[in-house]
């Protein structure tokens, strides 16, 4: 399905603004989680549509499309792991 496709996309590109954020500030693990919650919504208001079709009710059962939990678990993860 293709807005399953695009929101792929888009945790792709979050996931990857959120590790480059964490790897400005190695070992300063707060400085890590307050600029990743700062990237985390910038993201949402440069991508408005994009993030809308990411979190909003446009995808029935996300958990149905594989590609999309899994890119949504491994952005999860990047926030998780600091």
């Amino acid at each position: 399905e293709l807005i399953s496709e695009i929101a792929v996309k888009g945790f792709e590109l979050l996931k990857k603004k959120l590790e480059e954020t964490i790897t400005l500030y190695p070992k300063k693990y707060l400085k890590q989680f307050q600029e990743s919650g700062i990237a985390y919504v910038e993201f949402a208001t440069e991508n408005e549509e994009l993030f809308r079709v990411m979190y909003g009710n446009k995808i029935k059962h996300h958990s149905k499309h594989e590609r999309l939990k899994s890119i949504g678990e491994e952005s999860f993860k990047v926030l998780y792991s600091i």
